[in-house]
């Protein structure tokens, strides 16, 4: 003997069903840009607050400060891409980031000055910039990499604000 489906379990799996309503695309990419802000804030913090305690504060590294500015930037310009609007297939929001990054990177050399045995090295702002360059180019990369397939074009055209 076999059970016969419930009709009340069929109505309310359909009612259930009905109810959900996939998110709008523009509630998704309010969250996005959300979470690309949050991430570039705390990431700047972060390099703000590394850049500005005083020398003897900081513990010795193996690796040359050099390296650390460039990875530290490749990261910020990286953000800074993703995080600022893009208006469909134009990259001018690639250009801002870099504009954005190379005067905060001289205006936190300059002001490294202020801090206790701490000092302004235009070295350091040309690291930043090879770090800049590193980060933009992985964004461009990352997202050519995405318009190759169809999903990824979809992602792209969603994403972009």
């Amino acid at each position: 003997m076999t059970a016969s489906p419930n009709p009340t379990n069929a109505i309310a799996s359909t009612a259930l069903r009905s109810d959900w309503q996939k998110p709008s695309t523009s509630r998704v990419l309010r969250k996005v840009a959300r979470i690309a802000s949050f991430c570039l804030a705390i990431y700047w913090l972060a390099i703000f607050a590394g850049t500005h305690l005083p020398g003897s504060s900081i513990p010795a590294v193996a690796v040359s400060d050099k390296i650390l500015h460039v990875l530290a930037y490749t990261g910020l310009s990286f953000l800074l891409a993703w995080a600022l609007p893009s208006m469909g297939k134009s990259l001018t929001h690639v250009t801002w980031a870099a504009g954005i990054a190379v005067a905060y990177s001289c205006l936190d050399e300059l002001t490294q000055m202020l801090v206790p045995s701490r000092s302004c090295d235009i070295y350091d702002i040309a690291a930043d910039c090879v770090g800049i360059a590193v980060g933009l180019t992985s964004y461009l990369i990352l997202r050519q990499l995405l318009l190759q397939v169809a999903w990824g074009r979809r992602l792209l055209h969603d994403l972009s604000r």
